[in-house]
């Protein structure tokens, strides 16, 4: 396991949608979870597959496997930065998740 290279808690965010009350619909991203993980920067190799994805990958996630993170969410970390989640995939002997993600600037920064 890689439980003690897990060195931070991340928050999971998934988008739900409400209605606006006008015959509309706004997306609303509701906290889903807390997971243990650690964000690393990605191999070359991992960068270039993900271009064959039409995606920019700039970091990796690591966390526990089964951990309930999916495609379209949004990791934040401690420090405040936020990542769009573009897969997640469990090794073949489910020790970790890898998650490849694009790091997200809000807007107005």
């Amino acid at each position: 396991m890689i439980t003690g290279l897990l060195n931070q808690w991340l928050s999971v965010y998934r988008a739900t949608w409400t209605d606006d009350g006008m015959g509309g619909r706004s997306e609303v991203w509701a906290l889903s979870g807390m997971v243990r993980g650690v964000v690393a920067q990605p191999t070359a190799k991992e960068r270039e597959e993900a271009q064959s994805w039409a995606a920019e990958l700039t970091h990796t996630v690591y966390a526990m496997p089964g951990a309930d993170i999916r495609r379209g969410d949004e990791i934040r970390s401690e420090t405040g930065e936020r990542f769009r989640v573009l897969a997640a995939v469990t090794n073949s002997r489910a020790t970790y998740t890898r998650v490849p993600v694009e790091r997200v600037q809000p807007e107005g920064e």
